[in-house]
């Protein structure tokens, strides 16, 4: 994670508080209520498959398996989410963890509480120093 974080200019703590929340696992696949589902480790939402496909020429299928089975790769993607997230949110890291989980109001805010209280002892605080854009595609790199 700690990886995955500096190469998206995350601050450290970010994945390890959303991933105490996520509690998610090698091969776990959770059904959401809209038909949806939350794969892998970090529990990567079906939603974003089409658009990783999109950017890496992968398909849908292969892309589903590895969120679900490997790990490393889980959590890559979980950055690449996260990184986009908070260039959405203008570097606010607490909205971009809302974002992580939703868009709507209320909903966003309580997982993003969720999470912050998760990480004891640590401030996950987006500073602009560190919060840059990286210098490659979000969803770059290759898949084994």
């Amino acid at each position: 994670m700690a990886t995955v974080a500096a190469f998206y200019h995350l601050p450290s703590q970010a994945l390890p508080a959303i991933h105490a929340v996520e509690n998610g696992h090698a091969g776990s696949v959770e059904r959401n209520k809209n038909g949806t589902d939350d794969l892998g480790a970090m529990q990567i939402n079906t939603v974003w498959l089409p658009t990783i496909s999109h950017s890496t020429g992968v398909s849908i299928r292969r892309l589903r398996a590895a969120l679900i089975h490997q790990d490393c790769f889980n959590v890559a993607v979980a950055g690449a989410i996260l990184r986009i997230y908070l260039n959405e949110a203008g570097d606010d890291l607490v909205t971009a963890i809302g974002f992580y989980h939703s868009h709507t109001p209320g909903i966003r805010e309580a997982y993003a509480f969720r999470v912050l209280a998760s990480a004891p002892g640590a401030t996950l605080q987006a500073r602009r120093d560190s919060a840059s854009k990286p210098q490659r595609g979000a969803f770059s790199g290759r898949l084994s």
